[in-house]
C-alpha cells in the first residue's frame, strides 16, 4: 500500500472510530511528538506548518489539561496534580525531538502566547553548532538551537532532556557505547544548567532501545524515557517506555481531536 493510500485509509478508519464511539478514551495521559514547525519545508511527518501548529496549540489550551514535565514526573511517582484535580479533560504533554532552531523561532512564541509548557529533547552534540541532520543539508545554517536559546526558553516554561550526543541507533551499539552516548548527552545538558535545573528524562533516537538500554537508564537514575510507539499512557505504563502520538504536518485539527480521543490506540492495539 502506498504512503498516501495508507494515510487515507488510516484517516477513514479513525474517523469511523471517532464518530461511532467504538472506543472509550482511557484514563491516562497522551504525549504529543513533534519535530519541526516550519514553512521552509513541505508538510510531512516531521514538519508542521506554523499556522497549523498555532491552531493546534490554541485548541489544546482551550480543551485540554496540558501538563509540564514536572507534572508528569509527579504522576509517574504516584502523586496527584492539584491543577488538574477532578478534571475530565484530556491530559496532554507536548514534546519535541532533536532541537531544531525553529523550535525557538516558531514554537517558543506560540507556547508563550498560550501559556503552554513543553519539553525539547536535544541531540547535544549538534546544539550550538552548524551541524545538520542529513535530510536538512539544504536549509540555511544554523539549523539547530543555540545554547543561549535553550537557556532563554528554560526560563520560560520549556524543559529539556537528552536525546543522546549523536542520535545513533542504540540497539546497534555495544552496552559500553550505549552508556557513553546516554551518559555524555545527559552530562552535556547538565553542564549548561545550574544544579537542580535539569530533569531525569530521556528520549530514544528513532525510538530504538533494548534491555541493556533500560538497565543503563535505571542505573543513571532516569525517571522517564520516551519512545515513538503510538498510544495513550495509563497508570500502569512503564516510565522508561512511555508512548507518544506523532503529529504530522498534514494533520488537520480534526486529526488532532481523533488522536486526543484515543483512535491511535485502536489502530496500534
Amino acid at each position: 500500500m502506498s504512503g498516501s493510500l495508507k494515510r487515507y485509509f488510516v484517516s477513514f478508519v479513525t474517523t469511523l472510530i471517532y464518530f461511532f464511539s467504538f472506543f472509550r478514551r482511557r484514563e491516562g495521559f497522551l504525549v504529543l511528538l513533534y519535530h519541526r514547525v516550519t514553512d521552509q519545508l513541505p508538510p510531512h511527518e516531521l514538519a508542521v506548518p506554523v499556522a497549523a501548529f498555532r491552531r493546534q496549540m490554541e485548541y489544546l489550551a482551550k480543551n485540554c489539561d496540558v501538563l509540564s514535565m514536572d507534572d508528569l514526573l509527579q504522576v509517574l511517582a504516584g502523586r496527584a496534580i492539584s491543577s488538574a484535580a477532578g478534571s475530565r479533560r484530556p491530559k496532554v504533554v507536548i514534546t519535541f525531538d532533536d532541537g531544531y532552531r525553529d523550535n525557538y523561532t516558531n514554537v517558543y512564541p506560540v507556547l508563550k502566547e498560550f501559556g503552554l509548557p513543553a519539553t525539547i529533547f536535544l541531540i547535544t552534540g549538534m546544539i550550538g553548532t552548524d551541524k545538520k541532520r542529513p535530510r536538512y543539508q539544504h536549509l540555511p545554517s544554523p539549523d539547530m538551537l543555540s545554547w543561549s536559546a535553550v537557556k532563554e526558553m528554560a526560563c520560560n516554561g520549556v524543559t529539556f532532556g537528552s536525546h543522546t550526543v549523536n542520535h545513533p541507533h542504540l540497539g546497534a551499539l555495544s552496552p559500553e557505547e550505549q552508556k557513553n552516548e546516554i551518559e555524555q548527552g545527559t552530562a552535556a545538558l547538565a553542564s549548561w544548567f545550574e544544579e537542580g535545573e535539569t530533569r531525569p528524562i530521556f528520549c530514544y533516537p528513532y525510538g530504538e532501545y533494548n534491555r541493556e538500554t533500560l538497565k543503563i537508564l535505571e542505573g543513571l537514575g532516569i525517571k522517564a524515557a520516551f519512545t515513538v510507539a503510538c498510544g495513550i499512557n495509563d497508570v500502569k505504563a512503564n516510565p522508561l517506555e512511555l508512548r507518544r502520538v506523532g503529529m504530522d504536518g498534514r494533520d488537520s485539527l480534526f486529526d488532532l481531536r481523533k488522536k486526543l480521543a484515543g483512535a491511535c490506540d485502536i489502530l496500534h492495539a
